[in-house]
């Protein structure tokens, strides 16, 4: 009995160096092995290997056999099952498991907590969460306190998470930004993060808002890399796009893909439909999103960098402080 034990630990071992796509296959097999041999830790292994693979249902089984040893992140997988499968309850369960003996997925039970509506428990824990300095959990607090209508107290949240490195929350104040057809210069710099770190949502709305202010060909290209990070709705934006276009099958197809997600189906409509802009190099080396801007424009964008010409009556009052100066020392 003691050596098969130990061979399943050898089992693990081994499997846990194989880290490439090639070595997936071997090390599924060898983590087969040593779960037959009752490796609990390869029963829990095999569990993620079949989230990746989106089959729920044998991920479920094996996270079930491994949460038997009594290990808390078995369990807490089991809430992330429960949670994919759309069931908040067994989802909230699962987590409250994990936590109470010895996990800490506060946050992932907490955001379940406001998917529930149970406010109040889940308040709390957000607010415990965030005294803790987690990025991620004062952000979603401030997803919380904004639902609540308080938006002042959100944006205080959303800039501490910022400093804090957190990108959800520099998209959430970039999304100020947008709301305010770009007149509100406050949250700019962290606009410009989100879109550079190309944070998918942030980067379908600002889309959405050069299709409406600037022209469809730049909105395309922001669709398209919201799409190639994973954003559905930049699928389906892109669909409408297509439809617009007279072009039904092509809309079809972004369409089925925003409902079926695949990323290789995703960058084959990329490589097949998209638009001249987005090239390898655009691909491998992302630039700024940058728009075109005139001088004449009455309201430029905060990314010009130019000062704006100042209005006449500023000029006049100089000419004339000028003139009056001059006099002053001359005459």
């Amino acid at each position: 009995m003691g050596n098969e034990v130990r061979a399943a630990e050898k089992m693990v071992l081994e499997a846990s160096g194989m880290k490439t796509p090639e070595q997936l296959g071997a090390r599924t097999e060898l983590l087969k092995q040593a779960a037959k041999l009752g490796n609990l830790e390869a029963e829990f292994e095999l569990g993620w290997i079949y989230v990746a693979e989106g089959n729920l249902a044998d991920a479920k089984e094996h996270f079930h056999i491994s949460a038997q040893g009594g290990r808390p992140a078995p369990v807490a997988a089991l809430g992330h099952i429960a949670l994919e499968e759309g069931d908040l309850v067994y989802a909230e369960l699962y987590y409250s498991m994990a936590v109470n003996i010895g996990l800490d997925v506060r946050f992932e039970l907490a955001r379940v907590m406001v998917r529930l509506g149970k406010t109040v428990p889940a308040r709390s824990l957000l607010g415990q969460l965030a005294k803790e300095n987690r990025p991620d959990a004062i952000n979603e607090f401030g997803l919380f306190v904004a639902g609540e209508g308080k938006s002042r107290q959100a944006e205080k949240l959303w800039k501490r998470a910022a400093k804090l490195g957190n990108l959800d929350a520099k998209a959430n104040l970039g999304r100020i930004v947008i709301d305010s057809n770009l007149k509100n210069r406050r949250y700019s710099s962290y606009l410009d993060d989100a879109l550079d770190a190309r944070h998918p949502g942030i980067l379908n709305k600002f889309g959405s808002w050069l299709a409406e202010n600037v022209g469809l060909e730049q909105a395309q290209h922001a669709w398209e890399v919201a799409a190639e990070v994973g954003d559905l709705d930049a699928h389906r934006n892109l669909g409408k796009l297509s439809r617009e276009r007279g072009e039904e099958s092509i809309a079809l197809e972004w369409e089925k893909a925003a409902e079926q997600p695949n990323i290789s189906e995703t960058r084959r409509l990329l490589d097949k439909y998209g638009s001249p802009r987005r090239d390898s190099e655009e691909v491998e080396n992302p630039r700024s999103f940058e728009l075109p801007y005139t001088p004449e424009s009455p309201n430029p964008p905060f990314w010009v960098s130019e000062s704006p010409k100042p209005p006449f009556w500023v000029s006049l009052l100089v000419f004339l402080s000028a003139t009056a100066l001059i006099r002053y020392l001359f005459l």
